[in-house]
């Protein structure tokens, strides 16, 4: 499963979305738009239909009751967005999701992003970190001397979370991390509950 945005210029924000699976899937497809500060401007959605190993495409506009510069084309007045988040989900579980940079990929480093990050060991060594952050956080880089992350520098919107699963590369030793967005002014630490503790 997958979402896939495309800019069309004039023709706004195509989203792809992709089933490579062998079942047809309900699933629902949202898009919104924030400004630069983290403040929701719109937000659309319309329930979709995944057919096996398909791939469904939908515009921009369709996800509107009105017109929306989504891509800021056509240059009407100062843009009001920088972030466009097209998020992909079935059963309340995020099946792919694809931002969009309207204004480009440069963002201000920012002092407080609202970041939280906690811990939790899982069993065979492994721990489960799970991001929050207030303010979107651009391309997020976990880190963990002696543990490898299942995913890595991915975004994420305005007040969302995401878990991450750590393995350690070779004997387990004390947790110790941190996660640092691309625009973030310093890192911030995981607070990592020790094994045996209550999750």
């Amino acid at each position: 499963m997958a979402l896939v945005t495309t800019d069309e210029g004039l023709e706004g924000l195509a989203l792809h979305a992709i089933n490579d699976s062998g079942a047809s899937i309900e699933a629902e497809l949202e898009l919104a738009l924030y400004r630069r500060d983290g403040v929701l401007v719109a937000s659309g959605r319309m329930p979709l239909t995944l057919g096996a190993r398909s791939t469904v495409t939908v515009s921009s506009d369709t996800l509107f009751e009105q017109f929306l510069d989504v891509t800021y084309a056509y240059r009407f007045g100062a843009p009001d967005r920088n972030l466009v988040v097209g998020t992909l989900r079935s059963r309340n579980e995020v099946l792919g999701q694809s931002f969009h940079f309207p204004l480009g990929h440069a963002f201000p480093i920012d002092h407080d992003l609202g970041i939280q990050a906690n811990a939790w060991p899982t069993g065979g060594g492994t721990y489960l970190v799970k991001v929050k952050t207030k303010r979107f956080a651009q391309a997020i880089a976990v880190e963990a001397r002696g543990y490898v992350a299942a995913d890595n520098y991915f975004h994420l919107e305005p007040g969302a979370e995401r878990s991450i699963l750590l393995r350690p590369r070779g004997a387990s030793q004390p947790f110790e991390g941190t996660v640092r967005p691309l625009n973030a002014f310093a890192p911030t630490t995981i607070l990592a509950s020790a094994p045996g503790s209550p999750s």
